[in-house]
């Protein structure tokens, strides 16, 4: 057991639960996410003038003021 340990990092000793990740599922998970998160964004490019880059731009804007308002309970 104590050798098991060792080998944890601390987050990992922290966690009740290690999930151990062979390359390939995460690369395939990583694939769908990036894809996923790129059709969302083309298909908001597609609704709106304006570039790729500005979409991904407001999206992430958009993100930051739902975690603002929901961390600062402003309404």
């Amino acid at each position: 057991m104590h050798s098991e340990l060792s080998r944890l990092t601390s987050s990992e000793r922290r966690t009740s639960k290690v999930s151990r990740w062979d390359l390939e599922s995460f690369n395939r998970v990583l694939d769908n996410k990036i894809n996923g998160a790129y059709e969302v964004r083309k298909a908001q490019y597609e609704l709106r003038e304006g570039s790729l880059r500005e979409s991904a731009f407001d999206a992430a804007v958009r993100r930051v003021a739902e975690l603002i308002k929901v961390r600062s309970c402003v309404g």
